[in-house]
């Protein structure tokens, strides 16, 4: 078994929470996994029960943007064509979610994504944008 499918399945039954397990804490652990170090570890454990407009000043004081791609694209290196396993992606969501964007891990022809009761697969054709 990899990495990935370790830490998949270690995850996959995991409910959603804010500043535990969401996007940010379930991507960049895994970032740490297979790097080293996170990609934004300076976050971590700084936005538990904060509001979308707290999550955003954050970004910009960290990473002089306001918005998740703008923050991935200084963080990581963006990845020209298909994403490719072990990638992080990212996709809108409805703007009533966190911050209008989630953030998965690419396993393939489909992408782990954090929700309320777990993981959820999407095919991975659907991102709008994969970083390595």
């Amino acid at each position: 078994m990899t990495k990935l499918d370790s830490y998949l399945k270690e995850n996959r039954s995991k409910c959603f929470k804010i500043g535990e397990h969401d996007c940010f804490t379930f991507t960049n652990q895994w970032w740490k996994i297979k790097t080293g170090s996170g990609f934004a570890s300076a976050l971590e454990g700084q936005y538990s029960g904060a509001k979308p407009q707290t999550y955003q000043a954050m970004l910009r004081n960290h990473f002089g943007v306001s918005d998740a791609y703008s923050a991935l694209d200084r963080l990581l290196t963006r990845r020209a064509g298909f994403a490719h396993r072990g990638d992080i992606v990212a996709m809108d969501r409805d703007a009533g979610s966190y911050t209008g964007v989630a953030m998965g891990i690419c396993i393939g022809t489909t992408s782990a994504f954090v929700a309320p009761h777990g993981l959820v697969f999407v095919d991975t054709d659907t991102v709008k944008g994969a970083w390595f």
